[in-house]
């Protein structure tokens, strides 16, 4: 089985290059690029809220929420996240916002929470999400941030039953890594903004990011 899906991997990869002038061709027929808003950051930093809101406020969006995968193995992760990515690529006239996406399986691959070396899938998806920003969406990364103390506020009201345990430690710790991957992604050409939301109504936040990210 672990070789089937050694196999399929490498199918899929050389599928992708083959596609990639294919899909070349197909976007030069598209004059307007839509939306894809990647909201991201750390335990209880307010990610669904946002995407929620969000989703109800911009015109032709479909939002997904990439956070539960059932087989949290490296191949099944790479398989799953560029599926998704293909996907949009197929689909016209309508933006997307990620609740989460490949940048977050990375983020838990750097604190040690996975059981394998994440690095060769992030790169090849990184590269699949330049492709996607050059071509065919207007690609925005929004990290999320916020105090200790608001850290505290919402991880007393969130379940002990989820994967990772909730504690201020761990929510700092996580970003400090999103922050950190923020340098990185604008270093690559990524249009990056972090938003602390520390005090600011969930409303207000929306309002600000739709402002300043253009996505009215």
């Amino acid at each position: 089985q672990m070789l089937e899906s050694i196999v399929t991997k490498k199918v899929v990869i050389q599928k992708e290059k083959e596609l990639k002038d294919y899909l070349f061709i197909k976007e030069m027929l598209i004059m307007t690029k839509r939306k894809l808003v990647i909201v991201e950051g750390g335990i209880a930093s307010g990610k669904s809220s946002l995407s929620h809101l969000l989703r109800e406020n911009m015109k032709h969006t479909t939002m997904l929420s990439l956070s539960s995968i059932y087989d949290d193995s490296s191949v099944y992760n790479f398989l799953y996240h560029t599926n998704i990515l293909n996907m949009i690529m197929d689909v016209e006239k309508s933006n997307f916002i990620f609740c989460r996406s490949f940048l977050s399986n990375e983020i838990m691959a750097r604190m040690g929470h996975k059981n394998y070396d994440n690095t060769e899938n992030y790169e090849f998806l990184l590269d699949k999400l330049k492709f996607l920003n050059q071509y065919y969406y207007d690609v925005k990364i929004i990290i999320l941030a916020s105090s200790k103390q608001e850290f505290e506020k919402r991880l007393s009201r969130r379940s002990k039953f989820e994967l990772v345990e909730h504690n201020i430690e761990e929510a700092m710790k996580q970003q400090k890594e999103y922050l950190k991957m923020a340098d990185e992604l604008r270093n690559l050409g990524f249009d990056v903004a972090v938003y602390n939301n520390s005090g600011l109504a969930k409303k207000d936040l929306c309002k600000l990011i739709m402002v300043e990210q253009d996505l009215e």
